[in-house]
């Protein structure tokens, strides 16, 4: 399935190469006891849409081998309420951070597969992303509105599927770990998906008929 990331083991000497789309949309992202203006608060995040497009190519390096590059590229925006301004819209967007590494096939038989995976994630996306302000000059967006990370990270993840008569199990889980902070002095927290999915087989097609998806991510912006 789609979310299965970086687990693509291809034949040796071929490659193959792969795209995706992956859209995300925040709404009510402020909701507590305090109105607007009160104190300090001056701004109320409204909405965030968080667009990427990846490419993903693979190459075949040898029978149990498989070489992998990614490249996101994202289009980000958010709407604030601002005291004495009122709605502001900023966005930012270009390349993201590139991940590179292996895919690892322990075992892939026609009715079996477990392949692992692990990548190494550079800091090529921008960690200073400005918009216009309220006074119409040049600030630095919040943390979620930056395209990178700014710090050199490890993927690593295992994929494992079993087909029988009729069913498909299949199970996939990745980490992604940060070392230490970036040149502006904080950095993203580590994360965890873990999918699990149940699917049968009609003709060539195939038809999920169970999925179940969690995500951990802790301390989302380390200082």
């Amino acid at each position: 399935p789609a979310v299965a990331r970086y687990s693509a083991r291809v034949p040796k000497g071929d490659l193959r190469l792969e795209t995706r789309l992956e859209r995300h949309t925040y709404e009510g992202l402020r909701k507590g006891r305090n109105k607007l203006g009160s104190g300090n608060y001056n701004v109320e995040g409204e909405s965030m849409v968080h667009t990427t497009r990846s490419i993903d190519l693979f190459y075949g390096a040898s029978h149990n081998v498989t070489l992998f590059a990614s490249v996101p590229i994202h289009d980000r925006s958010i709407t604030s309420q601002v005291v004495g301004f009122g709605s502001l819209d900023q966005t930012s967007s270009g390349m993201g951070d590139v991940v590179t590494g292996i895919v690892y096939a322990y075992s892939n038989k026609p009715n079996s597969k477990f392949h692992v995976h692990l990548g190494v994630g550079l800091p090529t996306g921008e960690i200073t992303a400005s918009d216009l302000g309220t006074d119409g000059t040049s600030e630095r967006l919040p943390f979620p509105m930056q395209l990178g990370g700014g710090t050199y990270d490890v993927h690593n993840g295992a994929t494992w599927v079993n087909r029988l008569d009729v069913w498909t199990v299949g199970m996939h889980g990745r980490m992604r770990i940060h070392f230490g902070e970036n040149d502006e002095g904080w950095a993203r927290g580590d994360s965890f998906d873990f999918d699990f999915w149940v699917a049968d087989f009609h003709g060539s097609g195939q038809k999920v008929k169970i999925w179940c998806r969690s995500f951990y991510c802790y301390y989302c912006v380390n200082f």
